[in-house]
């Protein structure tokens, strides 16, 4: 079973340096609701990622012991 669970909403403007409207959520047993997660240096609350940013965090966040995570993005495009 998974122990954490983080959730991206890639949505906004292709771009790799502006911040967009990029959310991250993360969710725990401890936190099952969830919480948005601040890009850091960032104010609580604050949505306003830029896509490199969000990268390095997540790999950040992957990179030490951590518990068994799922990741989920909801990107904006679709099949034709």
């Amino acid at each position: 079973m998974y122990e954490r669970m983080i959730s991206i909403d890639w949505s906004g403007r292709s771009t790799d340096n502006r911040a967009v409207e990029i959310r991250v959520t993360q969710a725990s047993p401890t936190s099952p609701r969830g919480e948005i997660v601040s890009p850091p240096g960032g104010t609580p609350g604050q949505v306003g990622w830029s896509r490199n940013t969000c990268r390095q965090w997540l790999q950040q966040a992957l990179a030490v012991e951590t518990p068994h995570s799922i990741i989920a993005f909801d990107f904006g495009f679709g099949l034709p």
